[in-house]
């Protein structure tokens, strides 16, 4: 046999380079050798992939003239230079996370893990291994960018959610959950909604209560309002709703989701809405009966008021008709307090003398202090300063006012009442303040004395609807009322009202010192106690009375039909028509215009009527004084013949 021509076969180390590149060439990471020196000895094809330079371009280049960036290499380099004087390198058989750069200069991170070598020659070397991480940082940041985008919807909408696992440490409240509270993102804690420490005591066990029907399939849904502590020291109510979303394999609940809102707000329109339907039904209630009421008390009134005018008199019975006036006029602001809460129609706005207003109303309701109790008045306004509001609306305010005052002192003290005027704002401003030396008001009260149906009175002395008037009486014509109170310093209570600046009419002339015009008076009233009363009052003022019980006998009285009456008093709910329409038709059978007060015992009964500037209303009951002042305002304002 020749064997001369037998091939040479490949010796074993090469065979076994070839198949280790052959592994290299088929890796998904890039797999790079250098010699000592930084020289490129080996580059597997993911590396040809990576970076751009193939196997045959690379050889023989220095790493840090490929691959490396520029503000590396110099870490590179000193990092060989330690490696061979010290055999120790920082990085070696580690992972770390850097940039590197391909072919064009893009910079991209990497993953690169450095094992030491020998080579054939016992020279030391490096293999490297590389992944590239562009992939998963993209990866990495849409799911940070996804997060971000929920977290902006989440921290957008006005729930919060929690998330409880009970059998790990996995539990999460939104941050909606602290940022509804006025807390930073984070502050509640990560648990159970009953282990909160925000939680109101008194509501504690009831959360506690309700939690644990959840767990115990009691209830299907934890379905709960109650309070927990904001920020700034506000208790403000939460509406949790959540249920059980998993159960381990006996059934019992091991996670619970839910949402969590604020519901402060809604509960407050809700009650702000009950209250204005409570004040709607009682408005609704008042009018009802108050014309009847009224009525009877115009009549008690009247009738003390004459007599108490008699002369020789004994004082007790005069203080005792000082009584039955006050009483009603407690009644009358009693119902008055609750047609104001209810009313709808406008008020019956004029020039008022606030002092002056303030004075009647003392005289009105001093009987009623005690007498260990001091009141003292003190005013620095002028007699042109005027307010413009609704004047038995503006002394039931101050009634309410002083009474309130009364009320609040236990034993000795004092009331003061002061008026001062303020400009703010181009706008003159009269301030009545009325102090007391009582008990006072806590903050807590405070904040809820204005509202409706809210009192500090025990029961049975009061139903909390006086306050509440004086606040729409003072928002009805552009003031404010507040309260400023201590424990040790009782309350003042400041009513600011916009001033108009009037007329001193008094000027002109003195009304006293004119002799009273006896003139005709046309009374119709239906009341049998009342009508009596209003006659022998204005015939006591010096008038001449035709007195008629309806419309069907005024209009058969000889000197009605004749005209001969000069001012008018009618009822307005007459049992045969409507007062209203009755004096224009009387109007318009004597073609010409006629003053007259129109009486009322419920004032929406002039709602749908538009009064002319020479007729007035008067709601009952009334006081003779108040009688007297509207018709000798309309005298002097339309004299007869005028």
């Amino acid at each position: 046999m020749d064997t001369s021509k037998n091939e040479e076969l490949p010796h074993p180390a090469s065979t076994k380079r070839s198949r280790i590149a052959e592994v290299l060439d088929s890796a998904l990471d890039a797999v790079i050798t250098i010699d000592s020196k930084g020289v490129v000895v080996d580059w597997n094809e993911q590396a040809t992939v990576m970076f751009g330079w193939s196997r045959e371009e690379v050889r023989g280049l220095s790493l840090a003239d490929t691959i490396i960036p520029a503000e590396l290499a110099p870490r590179h380099t000193a990092g060989l230079a330690r490696f061979q004087k010290t055999g120790y390198g920082p990085v070696i058989g580690k992972r770390v996370r850097l940039d590197a750069q391909d072919r064009d200069m893009n910079r991209f991170p990497v993953e690169l893990s450095i094992t030491p070598i020998r080579f054939d020659d016992d020279a030391a070397g490096f293999t490297g291994f590389i992944r590239d991480l562009r992939v998963e940082h993209e990866r990495q940041e849409k799911l940070e960018l996804s997060d971000q985008r929920l977290q902006m919807i989440l921290d957008g909408a006005s729930e919060g959610f929690w998330d409880i696992h009970l059998d790990s440490s996995r539990s999460a409240l939104s941050s909606r959950c602290s940022t509804m509270l006025g807390y930073e993102s984070g502050t509640l804690e990560n648990g159970p909604p009953p282990d909160s420490m925000y939680i109101h005591p008194d509501d504690r066990s009831l959360v506690r209560q309700h939690w644990d029907d959840l767990l115990h399939q009691v209830a299907p849904l934890y379905d709960l309002v109650y309070r927990m502590r904001a920020e700034d020291g506000e208790w403000r109510h939460v509406h949790d709703l959540g249920e059980v979303i998993e159960r381990d394999e006996a059934g019992n609940p091991i996670r619970m989701t839910g949402t969590r809102k604020d519901v402060t707000q809604e509960l407050r329109l809700e009650e702000s809405l009950m209250a204005s339907q409570r004040m709607k039904c009682m408005g609704m209630v008042a009018g009802g009966f108050a014309h009847d009421l009224n009525n009877l008390l115009a009549s008690i009134g009247g009738h003390a008021a004459i007599v108490s005018e008699v002369e020789g008199l004994p004082q007790r019975a005069k203080d005792s008709c000082s009584i039955i006036q006050l009483a009603v006029t407690r009644a009358k602001l009693l119902t008055e307090n609750m047609l104001a809460l209810g009313r709808s129609e406008d008020l019956r706005f004029g020039e008022v003398d606030p002092m002056t207003t303030i004075e009647s109303t003392l005289a009105l309701v001093r009987p009623r202090f005690r007498d260990e109790v001091q009141v003292t008045l003190e005013s620095s306004i002028e007699s042109t300063d005027l307010v413009f509001v609704d004047p038995s609306h503006f002394q039931g305010v101050l009634v309410n006012l002083l009474l309130n005052a009364q009320d609040a002192i236990e034993g000795p003290g004092s009331i003061s009442i002061s008026l001062e005027k303020r400009v703010h704002e181009e706008q003159s401003w009269v301030r009545i303040c009325v102090a007391d030396s009582g008990t006072g008001i806590s903050l807590e009260q405070q904040s809820h004395i204005f509202k409706p149906f809210y009192t500090t009175k025990r029961p049975g002395e009061g139903i909390g609807i006086g306050l509440a008037v004086v606040q729409l009486f003072a928002r009805s014509v552009g003031g404010s009322i507040s309260v400023d109170s201590s424990s040790d310093h009782g309350s003042v209570f400041v009513l600011e009202l916009p001033l108009n600046r009037g007329k001193n009419d008094q000027a002109d002339a003195d009304p006293a010192s004119a002799e009273q015009p006896s003139l005709q008076v046309l009374l119709v009233e239906d009341h049998d106690l009342l009508r009596p009363m209003l006659t022998e009052t204005m015939e006591g003022m010096g008038y001449t009375v035709i007195s008629c019980t309806g419309i069907t006998e005024a209009l058969e009285h000889p000197q009605v039909k004749a005209g001969e009456f000069d001012l008018m008093v009618v009822d307005v709910n007459l049992c045969d028509g409507d007062g209203v329409e009755f004096a224009g038709r009387l109007e318009a059978i004597h073609q010409r215009t006629c003053p007259t007060v129109f009486v009322t015992g419920n004032p929406k009964s002039l709602i749908d009527h538009t009064l002319s500037p020479w007729q007035r209303a008067l709601h009952k009951p009334f006081g003779l004084v108040d009688l007297n002042r509207e018709i000798e305002s309309l005298i002097k304002a339309f004299p007869p013949g005028g």
